[in-house]
């Protein structure tokens, strides 16, 4: 009652939140095909000669597709062949935290940083096919999170758009209801999103990226 700036914020004592949800981190690991693999390293092999003729922003545009690649391969493979279809750079589509030092729109752009890439590396992507053991994987445990109770829910977080563009494809080919909250959905459409996600029981799947990282109590 005496606090001057309880109208601005208000503060919650820790024995009021020892009932508070408990974070359990585990590390699922992913066996990956050959053609995978090979794929994988011929993108970090690229990556490491670029980091050798680049620095500043360019550095960082191609750190980015090797965190899109540990990400999704598959998104990574999409990426790649649209550019090489309509003869372009390609892009990967990212959204930053509104707190992130790097988000820097005159430095950037937005948010689209450009990749180069190679006849060998397109080649690699080619050969990946269709198949995609992270995702099957992922799959596998979304399956098992949601059988835990008949209410579950999963948040399901990446940095890059398009991995969440090629989840949400694969997951509602398999029958489920998605939202998707990123930096391309309005912000009064957010809330309504959230509200969806909280109170429908049919859906029982969010897809975010970094801007439902902050500021929404799940």
């Amino acid at each position: 009652e005496l606090n001057t700036l309880s109208n601005i914020f208000t503060r919650t004592r820790k024995r009021e939140v020892m009932q508070a949800a408990v974070r359990a981190a585990y590390t699922i690991c992913v066996d990956l095909t050959p053609n995978e693999r090979r794929f994988y390293q011929a993108v970090l092999a690229s990556v490491q000669q670029e980091l050798s003729l680049r620095s500043g922003a360019q550095s960082f545009a191609s750190i980015m597709k090797e965190r899109q690649a540990a990400s999704c391969l598959a998104a990574l493979r999409e990426a790649l062949l649209e550019a090489d279809q309509g003869q372009m750079v390609p892009n990967l589509n990212i959204d930053q935290s509104a707190f992130d030092v790097l988000n820097d729109s005159s430095t950037f752009g937005d948010s689209a940083l450009p990749i180069t890439t190679s006849s060998h590396l397109r080649s690699y992507a080619l050969q990946l096919g269709d198949h995609d053991s992270k995702f099957a994987k992922f799959e596998q445990m979304l399956r098992q999170a949601l059988a835990e109770t008949p209410d579950s829910k999963v948040l399901v977080f990446s940095f890059f758009r398009r991995t969440l563009a090629y989840i949400q494809r694969q997951l509602q080919a398999q029958g489920f209801v998605v939202e998707m909250l990123n930096g391309d959905v309005p912000i009064a459409e957010r809330k309504r999103i959230i509200d969806r996600f909280r109170n429908d029981p049919s859906i029982r799947i969010m897809l975010s990226s970094e801007v439902g990282s902050e500021g929404l109590d799940f």
